[in-house]
């Protein structure tokens, strides 16, 4: 047994020996290599201290044999080192341990690369470095750590093998680090693996650098610094480095070798050291060698050593770990990306740009698609930017490179749509618009250029691209007008608005494309975003520059310009529609004060002398109507009536609101040019709307609109202290007044009223007295021509006495005024002439008219101001006097109606017969004609009516009418009870013997004897009889109670019949269908037998109210879906929905309204065949049918009625012998007016629950729903029901025999 002293002697002997003889003892190593490895395990420290020396200075020579060495060291390590080291580890020697550790595994070389227990029981010594409390002691393991790599290293297959390099990661992968030092060294461990994995680094890519990237750069390890990081993906439970069978041998077995570690991942705290490392792997990862020459040219140090071959090398691999390298750069710019330098930022943000570029260009189908990977992208960049990490330069420069990287057809395609963006035609451009105008980019950016540089760009991409430039537009204009307050300086709006707005001009110049809209409704609603933005937020503004806002009015009028030319091209769109809705809409966003600030108002004036300057004038030109050959689109007089301005009243309100605060400037702020320049303005407004329109309804309205603020122009010219403006403004003011006056004189040709001089009357006010005495001249001559000329008008006060003074300088003729003053001068009793002109003026009551439109004679006269006030008749001007020509209505000027011009009076004159001369003599020329006809006591009773009587003329005609109406009806009602009595009795003639039963009516068939006459004399039609299945009843139900009931029950009759021989009664009647109008019809044996209401040629007298004869029938190819509601005229879009998608229904509404199918009545009377043709959804007829089944029965329930059961018909009668073909009286008796049938239950018990569920109905109906045709003939065949009654009631008053009855 050898001494320490021994022992440490003879190390020293040999470590001299190496020094000075390494050859001999390369020679001699398998020798003094027993002696030295198991002293390095001594327990002295003296001794394996130097035995560790001796081992480490002879490696070099040990390595020369490594083979025998390494075999002669795992027999010693096995036998007895291993368990010699771990009790030095046990005895505070760690350090030592793990230091030595290394030099075992070179010495061990290819023989670690076996599997088996040594490995596991040689790891066990790292193992318990791993575990350590120590910082320190953990570091020397992992740096120790490096020794195994190198060793797998030694054979490339070997380390690149799954279950090696699953050992070499566990430690790297398992163990969390707290401190920077240790997180420092455990990267260095880690990428040195990278670097000796080398060129097969792509390939365990996934093994290797997914878990480095995420341990390293993961922001959530700051939440649970202790656990594992929720982005990562852990790895498998990881066991015990010792075998896992107790007791197996030592050598050479097979069990696969593991480290029994912590379980927790190997996710580093966040320590900013490390993820800028992490940043820096990025930029290793991304630009593999060529990094070299980027830091070289940045001037960067790079702390990680650059890996020798590219990481990526095409466009699959970046496409498979697309999700993990974008997310990894965007956590590592959110973390750190502010402390990191802006040329790796941008390097890296440039090259994940290049890459993404080239996956989408690829369009590999296998692999993950490019819009993906855009979206990833851009989502990221997002989360960047909202994060506000990076200052706003560094933000526009990522901005930059992604708007300058990506293609510009993939920027502005639809088919790049980010995930989360619910815009219409949204695309990557739109969402990196949208992006750019956050709040931190917004305020700071625009004081870059970058930021005006990158959104023209983005327009630019869009508007040359497939999508919709307008809704692009629309969208980008909302973005900038939501985001308009947060700028200060409008001049960085006014760039954003002219940024999209001039590109979009010239698209619609080229396209002539304004509308968004469809077939059926138009949609500029782009175009308005756009023409309001600037007024909206950029008008009110005081300080900008005069030159900036030239140049925005001019591009605002040329947007406006292509706007109304385009829009003039839409079918959808009225003439000048859109004047009304931009005026309407400026109006609604006008504020108070808005038009109070001068700058506005001459901004706004701008605007609408543009607009005026784009009106379409000729649908408010009569002379231009009446050239037109063919119009457009049809006018809707209803509406021209309701406002006769049409589509420019927004315009006039718009108008008159400038022009009204512009009176109140003038007479507040100095004078300005600009104020002038707005005046001017107005009035040349004015005369182009004056000088363009003379539809006479429109004229007046126009009058009524602006005379009082044009008036305020010359009365406040009159002011004590006149406003500057206004004395500037007078050669323009006079100028105006002259086109007014030419515009009453010339262009208006309607009525010369009352109510048209009180619209007027304040400017009749100012040209009588004008100064100028060319407008006074004027003004007298129109006076004259037109309102002179009418028989009676009411002044208004304030007019009187302008018209008196200025009758004292011209010649005025003052209808009515004049009269007045003359008959109150006047004391002595009425003259002929007074009397004889009250006279020719009111004949029974009624006034007689000279003006240019007379009113109807059955109008009651107002009671006017005037006449109340003055009891005075008034005498009337000559009837000698010239008076202006009747001029026709405005919508006669329309080129909708066709004018036939009277006979002119080179028409040779009319010979008269004898009896013609003798009326002509004794016809009366002073009361109108149609009263020369009037019988002998009529002109008698006129005759003897004084002046004073004729007050009760017209209370006696209106008696006089109301009796001859009485009489019209009792003489109604007894044609009606005749003509029903003779229908009765054509029925028990005709009828042949044998037959059995009574002739019934619908309690709602008409009485009309004129429509029961022509039914009588309808054509007998021959028929062919169609078997009947299943008969089962016949029943009143609800379609008889629908809105084309008028139309059709006054045609109609029930035909029922039962024939002699059977107890089975046969029904027959006629079904016509759109496509078999003139084919005889076999009967649908199921629902209503009304005839189509669409089948306008059907001539069959046997129309009927029978309904659900069968339970079941065949559909014949000619017979209609659903004869029960064959007369509904519901609207058909309620039923659309169950009979296709909802998707489809609108244009299946479009399809089958282009077919005249409008109402449920014209779908019901189509035939199974051209149901088929229809798009809807299969089965095409029996899902109609159900439709319509389900909307009858639900119609019925909701009105209560009670079906009425007719007659019940065995099914034997059908299938068995007794169908038989119909003899030749019965054809002829079919084709009558009435079958005879014997009811199962007398109507007349149900004739009160019908008239009940009628007026119940009648009372819930939408009668708006129907024509006034309609309503007076449904009023007419109620009025005939309630005559019946009260005849029947009057009988039994009148007969003894039914007072029990009343």
């Amino acid at each position: 047994m050898h001494s320490a002293v021994v022992d440490y002697e003879a190390l020293n002997v040999i470590i001299r020996l190496l020094e000075q003889a390494p050859v001999q003892m390369g020679k001699e190593s398998i020798r003094w290599a027993k002696l030295v490895i198991p002293l390095v395990a001594h327990s002295a420290q003296k001794v394996h201290m130097r035995g560790a020396t001796a081992l480490e200075m002879g490696m070099p020579l040990l390595l020369q044999k490594q083979q025998e060495i390494a075999s002669i060291t795992e027999q010693l390590m096995t036998t007895k080192l291993l368990s010699e080291l771990q009790k030095l580890f046990m005895s505070k020697n760690e350090t030592y341990v793990l230091k030595l550790w290394p030099l075992f595994v070179k010495l061990l070389g290819k023989t670690l690369h076996r599997s088996g227990s040594f490995i596991n029981s040689l790891l066990q010594l790292e193992e318990l470095g791993f575990r350590s409390g120590a910082p320190v002691i953990k570091k020397i393991a992992f740096i120790a750590w490096k020794s195994l790599i190198d060793n797998f290293a030694l054979n490339p297959e070997i380390l690149c093998s799954a279950k090696r390099l699953k050992l070499l990661m566990q430690p790297l992968s398992s163990i969390h680090v707290r401190t920077e030092a240790l997180a420092l060294t455990k990267l260095e461990v880690w990428w040195y693996l990278l670097m000796r994995l080398g060129p097969h680094l792509p390939a365990n890519f996934e093994q290797v650098c997914v878990p480095l990237i995420q341990s390293t750069i993961s922001i959530d390890a700051n939440a649970s610094p202790q656990g594992s990081s929720s982005r990562l993906s852990t790895s498998p439970g990881l066991n015990s480095l010792t075998p896992q069978h107790k007791g197996a041998s030592p050598y050479g077995s097979s069990v696969t070798t593991r480290m029994n570690l912590s379980s927790n991942f190997g996710v580093m705290a966040t320590i900013p050291s490390i993820q800028l490392l992490g940043l820096e792997m990025l930029l290793h990862f991304l630009l593999g060698p060529e990094v070299l020459s980027f830091a070289k040219q940045n001037k960067l140090v790079l702390s990680l050593e650059p890996l020798e071959y590219p990481l990526i090398s095409n466009s699959s691999f970046f496409s498979k770990y697309a999700n993990t390298l974008i997310t990894a750069v965007h956590d590592s710019f959110v973390a750190v990306g502010k402390d990191a330098s802006d040329a790796v930022v941008s390097a890296i943000w440039k090259e994940l740009i290049n890459l993404v570029k080239s996956v989408i260009e690829s369009g590999n189908k296998k692999e993950r698609p490019g819009s993906e990977v855009l979206t990833l992208l851009l989502k990221s960049l997002e989360t960047i930017v909202k994060s506000e990490v990076f200052p706003v330069s560094k933000t526009l420069v990522l901005m930059e490179i992604t708007i300058k990287g990506l293609p510009q057809k993939v920027l502005g395609s639809p088919a790049y749509q980010v995930a989360n963006m619910d815009i219409l035609n949204g695309t990557p451009a739109l969402f990196l618009i949208q992006l750019i105008f956050n709040n931190n980019l917004l305020g700071y950016g625009v004081q870059d250029e970058r930021f005006f540089l990158n959104l023209e760009t983005l327009v630019s991409c869009v508007l040359s691209g497939p999508t919709s430039p307008l809704a692009f537009s629309e969208s980008v204009l909302n973005v900038i007008d939501q985001n308009a307050k947060q700028l200060e300086n409008k001049e960085h709006l006014w760039r954003m608005w002219s940024i999209i707005v001039i590109p979009l001009t010239e698209l619609i110049n080229q396209t002539n494309e304004v509308n968004q809209g469809d077939a059926l409704e138009h949609n500029f609603s782009a175009i308005y975003g756009a023409l309001t933005l600037p007024i909206n937020h950029i008008f009110s503004v005081q300080k900008f520059p005069m030159a900036t806002m030239k140049t925005l009015l001019r591009t605002w009028s040329e947007l406006y310009r292509a706007f109304a030319r385009c829009a003039a091209l839409v079918a959808t769109a009225e003439e000048n529609l859109c004047c009304e809705e931009l005026s309407s809409k400026i109006m609604a966003s006008l504020e108070g004060e808005d038009c109070l600030n001068l700058l506005f108002l001459d901004r706004i004036i701008h605007i609408i002398t543009v607009v005026v300057d784009c009106i379409d004038f000729s649908p408010y030109n009569i002379k231009i109507q009446s050239r037109v050959k063919s119009v457009k689109r049809p006018s809707d007089w209803s509406k021209k009536k309701k406002e006769p301005l049409g589509k420019l009243a927004s315009l006039f309100k718009l108008i008159v609101r400038v022009i009204y605060s512009f009176h109140t400037l003038s007479l507040k702020e100095a004078y300005s040019d600009t104020l002038l320049a707005v005046g001017n303005s107005i009035t040349s407004i004015l005369s182009n709307v004056l000088g363009h329109i003379s539809l006479p309804s429109m004229i007046r309205k126009i009058f009524a609109t602006l005379t009082r603020p044009v008036a305020l122009f010359y009365e406040n010219s009159k002011l004590d202290e006149v406003p500057k403006v206004y004395s500037c403004m007078n050669n323009k003011l006079e100028k105006l007044l002259g086109e007014i006056i030419s515009c009453l004189h010339s262009s208006y040709t309607g009525t010369y009223d009352s109510e048209l001089l009180e619209q007027i009357s304040p400017l009749l006010c100012i040209i009588f007295l004008h100064k100028n005495k060319q407008i006074r001249k004027q003004s007298a001559q129109f006076w004259n021509a037109t309102f002179a000329k009418v028989t009676m008008l009411i002044y208004p006060e304030e007019l009187k006495p302008i018209l008196r003074q200025a009758k004292q300088k011209f010649l005025l003729l003052l209808p009515g005024l004049e009269n007045v003053e003359i008959m109150e001068e006047s004391s002595g009793p009425y003259s002929d002439a007074t009397e004889n002109s009250q006279l020719n003026m009111k004949i029974s009551g009624m006034e007689r008219k000279s003006n240019g439109k007379r009113d109807s004679f059955l109008a009651q006269p107002k009671d006017t101001k005037e006449n109340r006030k003055s009891p005075v008749k008034l005498k009337l001007e000559s009837s000698s006097s010239k008076i202006k020509s009747e001029m026709p209505l405005e919508e006669e000027k329309s080129t909708e109606f066709v004018f036939i011009p009277p006979e002119g009076k080179e028409a040779k004159e009319r010979i008269l017969t004898e009896h013609q001369k003798e009326v002509l003599k004794t016809k009366r020329c002073d009361i109108p004609a149609m009263y020369n006809n009037l019988d002998v006591s009529q002109d008698a009773l006129y005759s003897q009516c004084s002046q004073e009587e004729s007050v009760e003329v017209p209370r006696l005609a209106e008696k006089s009418k109301e009796d001859s109406k009485m009489i019209l009806k009792e003489e109604h009602m007894k044609s009606d009870i005749d003509i029903t009595q003779d229908v009765t009795e054509k029925c028990v003639t005709d009828s042949p013997s044998g037959m059995q039963g009574r002739c019934f009516w619908s309690p709602l068939a008409s009485p009309s004897s004129s429509i029961l006459k022509r039914g009588l004399k309808r054509p007998q039609e021959d028929e062919i009889s169609s078997p009947v299945h299943k008969v089962r009843r016949v029943s009143f139900a609800d379609p008889i109670y629908q809105a084309g009931l008028a139309d059709d029950i006054d045609r109609r009759c029930s035909l029922v019949r039962a024939h002699s021989s059977s107890n089975s009664p046969i029904v027959k009647s006629v079904k016509t269908s759109p496509t078999a109008q003139s084919k005889h019809n076999t009967t649908s044996s199921k629902g209503f037998l009304f005839p189509g209401s669409r089948s306008p040629k059907f001539k069959s007298s046997k129309k009927c109210l029978i309904t659900e004869m069968t339970k079941e029938s065949i559909p014949c190819p000619t017979e209609s879906i659903y004869p029960a509601l064959v007369n509904c005229m519901a609207p058909v879009d309620i039923i659309l929905p169950q009979i296709t998608s909802n998707m489809w229904a609108r244009g299946l509404g479009q399809l089958i309204r282009a077919k005249n199918i409008r109402t449920i009545g014209d779908l019901s009377t189509l035939t199974a065949s051209e149901i088929k043709t229809l798009p809807i959804r299969s089965p095409k007829v029996s899902n109609v049918k159900k439709a319509l089944r389900v909307y009858h029965e639900q119609q019925v329930k909701s009105r209560g009625l009670e079906e009425i059961p007719v007659f019940e018909m065995p099914e034997k009668t059908i299938n068995g012998t007794e169908n038989k073909t119909l003899s030749a009286d019965e054809e002829r008796l079919a084709s009558g007016l009435v079958d005879p049938v014997t009811l199962e239950t007398p109507l007349s018990k149900n004739l009160v629950a019908q008239v009940s569920a009628l007026a119940l109905q009648l009372d819930s109906e939408d009668l708006h729903n129907y024509s006034g045709s309609q309503l007076f003939e449904m009023h007419e065949k109620l009025g005939s029901m309630a005559n019946c009654i009260i005849k029947n009631l009057q009988s039994r008053w009148r007969s003894p025999a039914h007072d029990n009855s009343v």
